[in-house]
């Protein structure tokens, strides 16, 4: 099945979206995203599946998406190789992307 992606604003204060795009072919994967304390430790962990969307100009893209995580700084691991990570903050009522691609 294929989604739409629709860049939105999230309305929740409470909490931020997260998208990590991943190329086309990782047609399956779990990608985790590791809060990191104010010491830059790694504390709970947040999953989610890759899926297969597709973009405004009808393109297909991997993607998985946080739908509500709590604001702060995370750690997210390429889903494909587990060495490689990419760090990123989470604002209240936005949305933040990290590129495997």
């Amino acid at each position: 099945m294929v989604s739409v992606v629709r860049r939105t604003r999230v309305t929740t204060i409470a909490g931020g979206r997260l998208t990590v795009w991943a190329p086309n072919w990782y047609s399956t994967g779990t990608v985790v995203a590791y809060a990191l304390d104010s010491n830059g430790s790694r504390g709970q962990e947040y999953y989610a599946n890759l899926a297969e969307y597709q973009n405004g100009s009808g393109t297909e893209v991997m993607a998985a998406v946080f739908s509500i995580l709590p604001p702060g700084n995370y750690e997210v691991e390429n889903p494909r190789y587990s060495c490689t990570y990419r760090k990123v903050t989470v604002f209240p009522g936005s949305e933040a992307d990290v590129d495997f691609r």
